[in-house]
């Protein structure tokens, strides 16, 4: 079926249902398969997360986002000992969400939302899928890490939903479309200039460099800036201070080490440079709210 082509700046998103899902005690990670019948948004809010869309996977875990298109097969996975996330579906125009409630449906059944791939799809509930001229990053399903302020967001939108007065409507629309706005803005790198282009750059090295002992000194070092240069741009494009950056990508990669391999805690503190595995568990549990020998246990008999 042939998208509607439309420019971005005509989008008018309205929410179609908003809940928070997850689990805060299971001792076996899980998989689930689905197909998303509307755009999606999901901001991970505690505990972390294995997102596989169209071939390609990433660990993500608090602060992360999650961009799905209506049609969009996709797979979740969720690695104990908890996880939680807040949920965000909508359309992207008006015209195929219910308008019977004055939250566009906020309170829309979640079957009507996303099915298993086990089971046959119903034509009739996906949303339309637009296709914009001027903003081609959202034809696609894409995962963005470190946007400012997504998760305050994310909450006011829930939180926003259980209101009930005249203005209620109008309210989480436009929450959302500040949501969708942010959103749209890091993925295109829209505030375009050399700093920006340099701290994308910046924080490409670090993911691709997490094992290797980064540094605020060697990271400022390979790009021949000054380190407290090289903080302040990733300060002002990420709200996360260089350093801070540079470990939650660590406590990130750590995450994965524990899961899917027999590294010792010792031997997992040296690849990702903390001083000794007491320092590593230390700053895991400063991060995560876990000890990381628990979350090894928890996956112990997977």
């Amino acid at each position: 079926m042939e998208s509607r082509k439309i420019p971005f700046r005509e989008v008018v998103p309205r929410l179609r249902s908003v809940f928070k899902a997850g689990n805060t005690q299971f001792d076996e990670e899980y998989t689930h398969e689905k197909i998303s019948y509307t755009y999606r948004v999901f901001i991970i809010t505690s505990g972390s997360m294995t997102v596989r869309i169209d071939g390609k996977e990433k660990l993500c875990s608090a602060g992360d986002t999650v961009f799905l298109c209506p049609r969009q097969q996709y797979s979740t996975v969720f690695h104990p000992p908890s996880f939680e996330c807040i949920n965000i579906a909508f359309d992207m125009s008006l015209g195929t969400a219910d308008s019977e409630s004055g939250l566009g449906s906020a309170y829309e059944p979640v079957d009507r939302i996303f099915v298993q791939t086990s089971l046959t799809p119903s034509p009739d509930l996906y949303a339309e899928n637009l296709e914009f001229t001027d903003l081609p990053v959202f034809n696609s399903s894409f995962i963005l890490s470190g946007i400012p302020a997504v998760t305050d967001r994310a909450l006011s939108i829930y939180e926003l939903s259980g209101g009930k007065d005249l203005f209620a409507g109008l309210r989480i629309n436009s929450a959302l479309l500040a949501l969708i706005a942010d959103i749209a803005e890091y993925a295109t790198g829209a505030k375009n200039s050399v700093r920006n282009e340099l701290a994308r750059r910046v924080l490409d090295y670090i993911d691709e460099h997490c094992c290797e002992g980064l540094t605020c000194a060697s990271i400022a070092a390979a790009f021949s800036y000054h380190p407290s240069y090289i903080n302040r741009i990733v300060r002002s494009y990420t709200g996360f201070s260089l350093h801070d950056y540079i470990t939650r990508r660590k406590i990130q990669e750590a995450t994965r080490l524990l899961i899917e391999t027999d590294l010792s805690m010792t031997e997992i503190a040296y690849r990702l440079a903390f001083c000794d595995s007491s320092h590593f568990s230390k700053v895991y549990f400063e991060y995560t709210g876990l000890r990381p020998s628990d979350v090894r246990k928890s996956n112990a008999s997977i």
